[in-house]
């Protein structure tokens, strides 16, 4: 029974890998993409090349992610039945690793996997419950949390330049981030520390590189992109249609816009810092409720005053909490969560 206690959040995550292992038996290739994937993964040498060359210079850049495909669906469902309950526990496990040390680790697991549980029909379904969704979506994230935590954890530190090259070549979101890691890992390293600069932040910052220009400077992503100069209104409609329009995000965003506010509390040492603070936070809650409003006008300044609100808590909880922590992994997720954001636009 002390065993037991002592281990409760691996039963939990166990328990977890079982619950999805038996879900999946009851996945099927229902989508248009692993279909065509299909045919394709079962198709001769020469026309496997043919399609990558076409897909790289017609549709997207992600030929590491497209073969994943291919690999995976030469064995039709069943492989990947097995493959993506082991990648969704060890997303959870390696969230857990990322955000704790040895002695909260328990209770991060323990939320990790809670908060897998409490993920939504819609948003799973759509972005893992199908081959070629987890393969773009689900894995990118486990490869780049693997990679977070061996540069946290400073272990098996020669897999870091691998890695990197693997993660900058996943997609446009998840390679922006790779290359922003490494180089703010540096700044870090020179302005922040002022240490001599890590040898393998170096070379995997050339390699997370060379990875994302891979997709970056692919054909069909440079013919898709030519002539499209309007970002700010392309990113107000992405982030419009993420944040406000999906419902199934709102609890997420609702649990966010409370963490965030809280944050804001705690950090806040003199008046002076706990008036901005009760600010920052009526503006934040306030601007959220109000962009549901059906006021065209009124809704779109309040999505505005959201963001923007919402951009500058963040930064200040995240510069607090290096400030007092030391811990610079919250502060450069602003700048790459920012940065990969940007990348959709």
């Amino acid at each position: 029974m002390h065993k037991v206690k002592n281990n409760y959040h691996y039963l939990l995550l166990f328990g977890f890998f079982i619950f999805m292992l038996a879900f999946h038996q009851f996945l099927f290739l229902l989508n248009t993409d692993d279909r065509i994937y299909s045919v394709i993964a079962h198709a001769s040498l020469s026309d496997i090349i043919y399609f990558m060359k076409y897909h790289y210079h017609y549709c997207n850049g992600r030929t590491f992610i497209h073969l994943v495909h291919l690999f995976i669906l030469k064995f039709d469902v069943f492989l990947w039945r097995i493959v993506n309950p082991i990648v969704l526990s060890l997303t959870a496990f390696l969230t857990a690793k990322l955000v704790s040390d040895k002695h909260s680790f328990k209770k991060a697991l323990l939320f990790s996997v809670i908060a897998m549980f409490s993920v939504g029909a819609g948003i799973m379904g759509k972005s893992v419950f199908w081959v070629t969704g987890s393969s773009n979506y689900l894995l990118p994230a486990a490869l780049l949390l693997t990679l977070f935590c061996i540069v946290k954890y400073k272990k098996a530190e020669w897999l870091i330049p691998i890695l990197s090259l693997l993660c900058g070549a996943t997609t446009e979101q998840y390679g922006f981030i790779t290359v922003s890691l490494f180089a703010l890992l540096i700044i870090k390293q020179k302005i922040f520390d002022k240490q001599k600069i890590s040898a393998v932040y170096i070379l995997s910052f050339f390699t997370s590189l060379a990875g994302f220009l891979t997709i970056a400077l692919s054909p069909s992503v440079l013919e898709r992109t030519y002539g499209s100069i309007n970002v700010l209104n392309n990113l107000s409609m992405i982030t419009f249609t993420i944040w406000f329009k999906n419902k199934n995000m709102i609890p997420f965003v609702a649990f966010l816009v409370l963490t965030v506010s809280l944050s804001l509390i705690y950090f806040a040492k003199n008046k002076f810092e706990k008036l901005i603070a009760a600010f920052l936070v009526l503006a934040v809650i306030c601007s959220y409720i109000i962009s549901f409003l059906d006021l065209p006008v009124i809704s779109g300044l309040a999505i505005w005053g959201f963001a923007l609100s919402f951009i500058l808590s963040i930064a200040i909880v995240s510069i607090k909490y290096y400030m007092a922590e030391k811990n610079f992994l919250p502060l450069i997720s602003v700048f790459m969560g920012g940065g990969a954001q940007f990348m959709m636009a």
